[in-house]
């Protein structure tokens, strides 16, 4: 056997043998199970590249695939609508229209995550094809969004809302890359793309999915809810919560001075881009009292004289810097810090260790830290000032911190 496409609607089982290949086609669960075996037949329909971290090592994450059923049902959609004024005799569209349409994830290839979409056709499943007018519809409307221009008078309006379905997953710096083709230039979907193209239609909000830290601050164990609150004070109530949750949440509730959590889950936006509630929460988690991200967050608050009527607020660029430069460049192996603010508006990064105090004043403005480890026992005092402008400067204020901070014992191997 060989490996099939994999197909976006994941009602669909998809086999596929060397002469001929073919399609088992299972029915949706809307509708009374049935098979038909087909003879498989694909044809391209689509190139496109996702970019972002989570794509440089060629893979796609199943969350962003799932995504591409919304672009599916798009264009099924858009295609009804093409083939009923085609045929304005009729008052539906041609029976089989819907099982006349399936796309599938044919190949990933270097380059980011390059992806190759194909049609998967069955021969007997004869129609008009109107597939890839509808294809040309939907990427000439994206486009025109994306250099502010009016919306094609071919795309119905009324459609816009069901980009909503396509590329939620997408975290702020990933995107689909959509290559240029007859006289339309290549554009980018990212999330400001896909809520320009929802908000066009009227629409008043749109959702997103969002990550919130803070701390509990309210339970109703009768309805199974909490109340979140953020560092800058923002409250987010009436928040559900699993069975298998409770603990977790019953903990944060009682611990809630110094212990926070992490949820996430799919945030309700309106068209300031304001978030106004939260639902279908999916995970709950409790931090770490130096988790680097919360810590951030509690940073960013404070303003100017925050320390008895002195100390300078820290700068939001820098700190937006810092916490990027510890996500990606700092090693498990090496513990996370406790950070501080400076008076001056910088930050002092602490370690624990029986044997060493080990500390060390970031610059965010300049971009260099200097490093100190005293001798709690005995030895002698190591001073470094290092650079953290490049991910080697990083590797290098690691294997410092290294020497003399004890290593995670739940991570395997050195520093690389």
């Amino acid at each position: 056997m060989t490996t099939p496409p994999v197909c976006a609607n994941c009602a669909e089982l998809l086999l596929s043998a060397f002469e001929p290949p073919y399609c088992l086609l299972v029915r949706p669960a809307t509708s009374p199970y049935s098979t038909e075996l087909l003879p498989l037949v694909t044809t391209d329909f689509l190139e496109l590249r996702l970019v972002g971290d989570r794509f440089e090592a060629h893979t796609v994450p199943f969350e962003v695939l799932r995504d591409f059923v919304g672009l599916e049902d798009l264009l099924v959609e858009l295609a009804r609508r093409i083939h009923l004024k085609g045929h304005p005799e009729r008052q539906r569209a041609a029976r089989g229209l819907r099982e006349h349409f399936q796309i599938g994830l044919a190949q990933v290839t270097p380059g980011s995550a390059r992806l190759k979409i194909v049609r998967l056709r069955p021969d007997e499943l004869a129609l008009a094809d109107v597939f890839d007018q509808a294809k040309s519809v939907a990427l000439a409307a994206m486009c025109a969004v994306f250099l502010n221009q009016p919306t094609p008078p071919d795309f119905p309006t009324d459609l816009f809302p069901l980009f909503e379905r396509f590329g939620k997953s997408l975290k702020a710096d990933e995107g689909v890359e959509f290559p240029a083709e007859d006289a339309r230039p290549a554009f980018t979907y990212d999330q400001k793309l896909r809520r320009h193209l929802i908000l066009r239609s009227g629409k008043k909000s749109y959702t997103e999915p969002v990550e919130i830290r803070g701390g509990i601050i309210e339970i109703n164990d009768q309805a199974a809810t909490f109340t979140l609150r953020e560092p800058d004070g923002k409250t987010h109530k009436s928040i559900s919560y699993e069975a298998h949750w409770r603990d977790k949440v019953i903990k944060a509730m009682k611990e809630r001075a110094f212990t926070r959590v992490l949820l996430q889950a799919t945030g309700v936006y309106d068209g300031s881009e304001q978030l106004t509630r939260i639902q279908e929460p999916t995970s709950l988690d409790l931090l770490e009292s130096n988790d680097v991200n919360m810590r951030i967050d509690e940073l960013l608050v404070l303003e100017d004289g925050w320390l008895g009527g002195v100390g300078s607020a820290l700068s939001r660029d820098g700190l937006e810097w810092l916490r990027k430069q510890f996500t990606d460049h700092w090693p498990d192996e090496v513990p996370i810090p406790f950070l501080y603010p400076t008076p001056e508006g910088g930050i002092r990064t602490e370690w624990s260790s029986i044997e060493w105090e080990i500390s060390a004043e970031i610059d965010i403005a300049i971009k260099q830290a200097e490093f100190v480890s005293i001798p709690l026992v005995e030895g002698e005092i190591d001073e470094a000032v290092i650079s953290l402008a490049t991910p080697a400067d990083w590797k290098t204020a690691a294997q410092w911190v290294a020497k003399f901070a004890p290593m995670n014992p739940e991570a395997a191997g050195g520093i690389t």
